[in-house]
């Protein structure tokens, strides 16, 4: 099977097994990270402002996307500095920031920093 369709497989795998969280707003996830019950978030960083002084905030940690290129705007993507499995939270973002995915996302009306865009 191409590499396409074994991460299209591995995706709808992980969405067998997470939490769909119903609701109109961004505020119920980060309240469900900030209780512990997600080991990751992806969400605007001003929704942060009460976790940084909440008790929670000692814990989380945050690092630059692998290669430094990040995606402007203002979402961010979030990992428990608790989890089990960093590693295949390292490989997500590996393969989510890498020149082939950010490529499609700059063609698919998405921007990016990086000036080796090869359309």
């Amino acid at each position: 099977m191409p590499l396409a369709g074994q991460v299209l497989d591995e995706y709808l795998h992980q969405v067998s097994i997470t939490e769909n969280i119903h609701n109109k707003w961004w505020s119920e996830s980060v309240e469900q990270f900030e209780q512990g019950k997600l080991a990751m978030l992806i969400a605007y960083m001003n929704l942060f402002n009460d976790v940084a002084h909440s008790n929670i905030f000692p814990k989380i940690g945050f690092a630059p996307v692998p290669g430094g290129v990040p995606q402007l705007g203002g979402g961010a993507l979030g990992v428990s500095r608790y989890s089990q499995k960093t590693h295949y939270a390292e490989q997500f973002y590996r393969w989510l920031y890498s020149p082939i995915v950010m490529d499609h996302l700059i063609l698919l009306g998405g921007n990016s920093k990086s000036s080796r865009f090869q359309p």
